[in-house]
């Protein structure tokens, strides 16, 4: 399977994966199983609220065609995830309310957004910073703390991400042993965990790991559990290329960026939730898939364990 199918594969996983856990919801809370025409209304369901959650893009490039350029900044990549718009060259149209009062199909526009629930099932605020901000504080964070340690700025072509599975049991470790619990990637064996450490593996869905390719560091990481994202400390993570050879990144304390620190205020305020970073990095990974494969040149490792 293609690096794209791969990608495409596990998105249709997790909408699967979605429908069967309402369905489940629901009849559990019926105390009956749901008839096929139930299932069919509940899948319906499903995928509106998922493509709710990817309309931002597509509300962003119709404000920017009327000149709104204060929403959101940027349009998250979503893979096609995105409803139809229509016809932007008429978005200036006039119609007219049940007042007889002309309008534009602008405000028509801006009066659907605000009747719109994009808090649903995601975190994100009518207000959230943009996956491509996301990603841009992060790496400006980390270039800041290069800066500190006297070692040479990266830009974004220097910056990796990469995709894993939990990988084989030894390699994610909760850690209960301080005031919150906190999750780290490194191997090690059960004799070389500490007081309050526990492997999880087997409850790891994925992981996504920001990389400097220039100096091997990790950057940041995030990690994916059945009930959302958390941030984890990427002390190690390994890969292989498809000729066999290793490469390896390592966590330098000096400047790997601590994300819930990065972004304190707005974790605090709600603008955004350790979900909306998450979901940036994995839309992150496929903006560059889809710009590999446009070029086509392709890089790919194997299914579960890829760098770009």
């Amino acid at each position: 399977m293609g690096v794209w199918e791969n990608f495409k594969a596990r998105r249709q996983a997790k909408k699967d994966a979605e429908i069967n856990a309402e369905i489940q919801r629901i009849e559990d809370e019926k105390g009956k199983r749901l008839t096929q025409k139930g299932r069919e209304k509940v899948t319906k369901n499903v995928e509106t609220k998922r493509k709710r959650r990817g309309i931002i893009g597509a509300i962003v490039a119709v404000l920017g065609s009327v000149g709104i350029t204060t929403f959101a900044g940027h349009a998250l990549l979503t893979s096609g995830n995105q409803p139809e718009v229509g016809d932007k060259t008429n978005i200036e149209t006039e119609t007219e309310n049940k007042d007889n009062t002309p309008t534009s199909k602008k405000d028509e526009y801006l009066k659907q957004l605000q009747n719109m629930d994009l808090y649903d099932q995601t975190g994100i605020s009518k207000n959230t910073i943009s996956n491509t901000e996301i990603i841009d504080q992060i790496l400006e964070a980390y270039n800041e703390n290069l800066s500190e340690d006297n070692k040479e700025q990266i830009d974004e072509n220097d910056l990796g991400i990469i995709y894993q599975n939990a990988g084989s049991e030894g390699q994610i470790i909760e850690d209960t042993s301080g005031d919150e619990v906190t999750y780290i990637k490194a191997p090690k064996s059960v004799d070389e965990l500490e007081d309050g450490q526990t492997h999880v593996d087997d409850q790891i869905k994925g992981g996504y790991y920001l990389v400097n390719k220039e100096n091997d560091e990790t950057v940041t990481a995030v990690i994916e559990k059945a009930d959302g994202y958390y941030e984890i400390r990427a002390d190690y993570v390994s890969i292989k290329d498809a000729n066999g050879n290793e490469t390896v990144y390592t966590r330098n304390p000096d400047t790997y960026v601590d994300l819930e620190n990065l972004f304190d205020e707005q974790l605090k305020s709600g603008e955004i939730s350790l979900d909306t970073i998450g979901g940036a990095f994995e839309n992150y990974y496929g903006e560059r898939i889809d710009n590999l494969t446009s070029k086509n040149n392709e890089s790919k490792t194997n299914d579960d364990e890829l760098e770009f």
